[in-house]
């Protein structure tokens, strides 16, 4: 059973215990708290409450029916998460190993997962480590595209894990302290540069080398701190004042110059806004975009915002009637609210957008 059957599964005993609750005005609490455990997936808690149910209210048909139902749906779950289990124990033991936990969360009695499950968490650990440890040595040695590969790994491997977290904290320090840094060298360099200009003909170093120094420090100031004001206003006024040089090489080293700082003139938070704003709009193409590159920054503190609103911009021009297109952009959609749940697992839908919650339930049973 897929899941999008399993999640129909357990909306249409949702729907069941609403349609009857107007004859069943004493039951309310326990109806409303039932629904929202199934939406929420919290099949356990969901299977107590039509217990608790049954308790209170005995000569009622509905919780009898009702767990009936849930039972049903509970093992078509067990079902599709063992199916993950066998698809990614070799490749991905860390995410087969969250799926066993899903099992024995529902089924406690489930031998193979328990047993698979030890087994599975040892692999994962080993993957984790080795992981952490190489993320480590990126933000040392400030390799920080290598950092973000390590750091994607280990979150697919352990997405809980306070080690990821912390080394994300680590990360963001380290970011922050080097476009200190590089913005300090871009102001001097900067300064070199305007008085070689000034003074032509003074020392060994040509403009052409200087030009191209700066370009690397406001590279990384922009990288690590994208919309840092001082960096962007020294790239600017170094736009401004070589784009008419005589050497060919420094204006093109220029224009350089200024596509970084165009690409790097907003950081995370103005991009995400404008992202939204443009999503609200219905420029679902353009704010899919804004949000990618909200996902991809090296500002983790954002990251799982963006991989969220990339998946509501896919979903929002996904048309269910076009059978060639939909599937592949709801599997887009599906891959990044899973990105974004592993990077926080806590993450809901914003306001508005309860229509994509089966897609949004369906990613959160794959992390």
């Amino acid at each position: 059973m897929t899941v999008f059957r399993l999640f129909s599964n357990l909306m249409l005993s949702v729907v069941l215990l609403v349609f009857t609750a107007s004859s069943h005005a004493g039951e309310e609490e326990f109806i409303d708290s039932y629904n929202q455990a199934v939406r929420d997936y919290r099949l356990v808690e969901a299977q107590e409450i039509l217990k608790e149910g049954i308790a209170q209210y005995p000569n009622s048909s509905l919780f009898p029916l009702q767990l009936v139902s849930l039972k049903a749906a509970i093992r078509s779950f067990v079902g599709q998460q063992w199916r993950m289990v066998g698809e990614y124990k070799d490749s991905q033991p860390g995410r087969a190993w969250r799926a066993c936990q899903r099992i024995l969360n529902v089924a406690p009695s489930h031998a193979q997962a328990a047993e698979l499950s030890l087994t599975l968490r040892a692999l994962a650990d080993k993957d984790l480590a080795v992981a952490l440890a190489e993320a480590d040595t990126a933000i040392v040695q400030n390799r920080f595209d290598d950092l973000r590969e390590a750091l994607g790994r280990a979150i697919v491997i352990d997405p809980e894990s306070e080690q990821v977290r912390s080394l994300i904290r680590h990360a963001q320090e380290k970011m922050a302290e080097n476009s200190h840094k590089a913005t300090e060298t871009a102001a001097k360099q900067w300064a070199v540069l305007e008085n070689k200009r000034a003074n032509p003909g003074k020392g060994s170093e040509t403009p052409r080398v200087l030009v191209a120094e700066l370009k690397e420090s406001l590279k990384t100031a922009l990288a690590a701190r994208p919309g840092d004001p001082e960096a962007l206003s020294i790239a600017r006024r170094a736009q401004a004042t070589l784009t008419t040089s005589s050497d060919p090489k420094v204006r093109t080293v220029v224009n350089e110059i200024a596509q970084i700082a165009a690409t790097s003139a907003d950081d995370t938070g103005t991009l995400l806004d404008k992202g939204k704003r443009l999503l609200a709009a219905g420029q679902f193409e353009q704010a899919q975009s804004l949000f990618e590159r909200v996902a991809r920054s090296n500002q983790f503190v954002h990251v799982a915002q963006g991989y969220l609103h990339v998946g509501l911009a896919i979903l929002a021009r996904a048309n269910p009637a076009n059978v060639m297109e939909f599937p592949s952009l709801r599997l887009k959609a599906l891959a990044a609210f899973q990105n974004a749940l592993r990077f926080d697992h806590q993450l809901t839908l914003p306001k508005g957008y309860a229509k994509f919650d089966e897609a949004f339930v369906a990613a959160r049973q794959m992390v």
